[in-house]
C-alpha cells in the first residue's frame, strides 16, 4: 500500500512506494532506488541522507567541489526495443473468424481432395479388375478372327488355282 507517491528519477517507474527502499535528491526532489544507484543503504537519520543529490544533479553543478562519492550509473530511465531471442517464435496476431473460416476451408479442401484422389485410385483398380476377362476375351476372339481370315484367304488362293485349272482343261 503506497503512503506517498513521489516521483522516480532511476528506472521505468511511475512512482515510488515509501516502502520500498530509496533516497530523495535534495536538488530535484526525485526519488532514486539504492539497488538501481548500486550504493548501499544510507540510513534515514543521517545527514548524509538529508544532504543526498542525484547523479545527474551533481553532473550539472558547477564543478568546485565533489563531496559526494556516489557512483553514477549510466542507465537510461527509458529501454528502448530489445532484439528478439534466436529462435524465438514470432509475435502472434490476434485470430479473426476470417481466418479461422479461411483456415477451416482450406483443411477441408484439402482433405476432399485427398479423399477424390483415394476415391479415383479405388475406381480405376475396381474397373481394371473387372475389365480385365473382357480384354482376354477380346484378345482370344483376335486371335481367332485371324486364324479364321488367314483360312478364308486361303480357300480363296485354293478356289483361285482350282478356276484356273477348270479353265485350262477346258480349252
Amino acid at each position: 500500500m503506497a503512503v506517498s507517491l513521489q516521483l522516480c528519477g532511476c528506472c521505468s517507474n511511475e512512482s515510488v512506494e515509501e516502502v520500498e527502499q530509496f533516497i530523495n535528491c535534495t536538488h530535484c526532489n526525485k526519488s532514486y532506488h539504492f539497488l538501481c544507484l548500486s550504493i548501499p543503504e544510507i540510513a534515514r537519520n543521517s545527514e548524509a541522507y538529508d544532504k543526498w543529490k542525484c547523479p545527474a544533479c551533481i553532473n550539472s553543478a558547477p564543478k568546485t567541489s565533489k563531496k559526494d562519492c556516489t557512483p553514477i550509473r549510466t542507465i537510461p530511465s527509458t529501454r528502448g526495443n530489445k532484439r528478439p531471442a534466436l529462435n524465438s517464435p514470432p509475435k502472434a496476431s490476434p485470430v479473426t473468424s476470417e481466418n479461422v473460416r479461411t483456415i477451416v476451408q482450406e483443411v477441408i479442401k484439402k482433405e476432399f481432395n485427398d479423399m477424390l484422389k483415394l476415391l479415383n485410385n479405388s475406381m480405376i483398380g475396381v474397373i481394371t479388375e473387372e475389365l480385365e476377362p473382357i480384354k482376354n476375351e477380346m484378345r482370344d476372339l483376335k486371335e481367332s478372327m485371324s486364324f479364321i481370315n488367314k483360312k478364308i484367304e486361303e480357300i480363296k488362293s485354293e478356289q483361285l488355282a482350282a478356276k484356273n485349272l477348270l479353265k485350262h482343261c477346258k480349252i
